[in-house]
């Protein structure tokens, strides 16, 4: 089940990638950030729960990185 964690990161990215693609041309940075932030809020809602599995590799980098927070 680990590939489940990849594919997370990877479907938003997608849906913003075409998002980005199929606009083509942004005038200013300001109509650039409103569609990545309007997409991200359509991408959020379609979420229904977090994973319940987070494979161990993830759970070590996660507490090397924040010791104060995880334990293992």
């Amino acid at each position: 089940m680990s590939y489940l964690i990849p594919t997370q990161i990877e479907a938003p990215n997608s849906k913003l990638r075409t998002a980005i693609t199929s606009r083509g041309h942004f005038p200013d940075h300001d109509a650039a950030r409103k569609l990545i932030y309007r997409q991200i809020k359509d991408i959020t809602k379609t979420w229904q729960r977090p994973s319940p599995y987070w494979p161990p590799a993830a759970i070590a980098a996660l507490a090397i990185h924040y010791p104060d927070r995880i334990t293992i």
